[in-house]
């Protein structure tokens, strides 16, 4: 039997809330791999020019996404200054990157457990 075409497909289980900070921290992560310390700079003050612009309006002032990546770039642009000439960044030795993949796995983790201990739906 073919399902319906107006059928609506759930999900098993309760979905985790989006989390635009987390978006945001996980983007930059993948953009900053392979950047240069000069490359991040320069990324790091466009990123502050655009907080500078979002602060100025209503609507975008309160952007947890654009803040949380502003913080990262700020980070990453300081890991790369101490790491000295030369160094290019990449997540897995970059401490925080490390920390959120590995709570990130955890809450993933953590949901597989909560729909296995729930079984099928019926």
């Amino acid at each position: 039997m073919r399902t319906p075409r107006h059928a609506v497909h759930r999900p098993p289980g309760p979905r985790e809330p989006v989390d635009p900070a987390r978006i945001g921290r996980r983007v930059v992560h993948r953009r900053a791999t392979g950047m240069t310390a000069d490359a991040v700079a320069a990324t790091l003050e466009e990123a502050r020019f655009f907080a500078r612009q979002a602060s100025r309006h209503e609507d975008l002032a309160d952007d947890s996404r654009g803040r949380a990546e502003l913080a990262v770039w700020e980070r990453i642009d300081q890991l790369l200054a101490a790491a000295g000439p030369g160094a290019v960044y990449g997540p897995q030795s970059d401490d925080g990157a490390r920390a959120e993949l590995a709570a990130y796995a955890a809450r993933e983790a953590e949901l597989a457990r909560s729909r296995a201990d729930r079984g099928p739906r019926g």
